[in-house]
């Protein structure tokens, strides 16, 4: 291993990812040990992967590889703790007997946890690299995994990498890797959306803006430093979440539009003209019923998806419950399906799909 280390901190990427794969096992298994969820499992690798390219170089002694390795693992899922206010400490984790939850329960948990969360409450997110972590989940993973790390420590990118070094300083360059790959990325999840001007535009623009992010992050850690009680205050956090809500819907105009000139129009039209604030739920064939209905149903979600951003397991509390809550509350969700689901002759389930030309 000691060779691949130093193979790797020459910028060697084969070395690197090889050095990388050899320790998947011990990775997940440190990770697991903190996080519950597979989806921050395989975020806090990541992002330990990248960290790992980035700071090699500042390793002072190869046999000390798989503890600052870990050390930088469990970082990151405390990080993710962080984000959900549940830090976890690995002296303070108690020893507790297994429970046999009964044949019942065990079947339902066992059904909640395969259903891989896809979703995971987006537009709480305080960056839109974040929100990208959090939106598409599968998507982004196999997008990370097949495109983004082979050509982030591609040999090319390397070169690039240490051309810029010597030009624009370290930081810089080991940054660049990580840009270059943004803009790759989601220059494909543009064309996959469909081979049109305004899904190319919608994916170059998240793509240059997390290139951007990913180049100016260290004047941004030297800022949270300065301005740490500023930072770390519970309003400069909704402000977060509020700025990247308007960067996230900007590109939206770019998704929903057919073409890129028209979501410039539109997007002036928004901004120039004040008739869309008079536009009513009656003009847009909404009826009070329905109105009704929508209210109740984003207040439910907001709800759970508040208590769900807060650390609270729903899924997790509402099967810990009695039979027949559980089974009321699959058949209250069945039924609302059947009654407010869009059916009918106007109903088309290939309406929305991806890849159009």
């Amino acid at each position: 291993m000691e060779e691949l280390i130093s193979q790797a901190r020459n910028g060697d990427p084969d070395a690197f990812t090889a050095l990388m794969e050899s320790q998947m096992q011990n990775m997940y298994k440190a990770a697991r040990s903190v996080l519950c969820n597979d989806e921050d499992i395989a975020d806090a690798i990541s992002d330990t992967i990248l960290v790992c390219w980035e700071k090699l170089s500042q390793l002072k002694e190869a046999r000390y590889f798989r503890t600052w390795m870990t050390r930088i693992l469990l970082n990151k899922c405390n990080d993710i703790l962080r984000k959900r206010k549940q830090m976890v400490w690995m002296d303070e984790i108690p020893e507790t007997p297994d429970v046999d939850d009964g044949f019942e329960n065990s079947e339902w948990k066992e059904a909640l946890n395969s259903l891989a969360e896809n979703f995971r409450r987006p537009y709480f997110a305080v960056s839109l690299g974040d929100f990208w972590r959090r939106w598409h989940i599968s998507l982004g993973a196999w997008m990370r995994d097949y495109v983004f790390y082979p050509f982030a420590l591609s040999r090319p990118v390397s070169r690039l990498s240490k051309a810029a070094k010597g030009r624009f300083g370290a930081a810089f360059a080991r940054a660049l890797p990580a840009a270059l790959g943004n803009i790759l990325v989601f220059a494909l999840v543009g064309v996959w959306h469909g081979a049109t001007s305004n899904y190319i535009l919608w994916g170059l623009y998240n793509g240059v803006i997390l290139a951007v992010t990913a180049l100016l992050e260290p004047r941004y850690k030297r800022m949270n430093e300065r301005c740490a009680r500023l930072t770390a205050s519970r309003g400069f956090h909704v402000f977060r979440v509020l700025r990247t809500f308007v960067i996230v819907n900007i590109g939206w105009f770019f998704d929903r539009c057919t073409t890129a000139g028209d979501a410039v129009r539109m997007m002036g039209g928004v901004f120039a003209r004040p008739e869309w604030a008079q536009v009513r739920l009656d003009n847009l064939g909404i009826s009070p019923l329905d109105a009704r209905i929508l209210a109740v149903g984003v207040l439910l979600l907001a709800a759970v998806s508040l208590l769900g951003e807060n650390g609270k397991d729903v899924r997790g509390w509402l099967a810990a419950r009695a039979l027949p809550i559980r089974w009321a509350a699959m058949l209250c969700g069945t039924i609302a399906v059947l009654l407010l689901g869009v059916w009918g002759s106007g109903f088309s389930e290939a309406s929305f799909i991806y890849f159009n030309f």
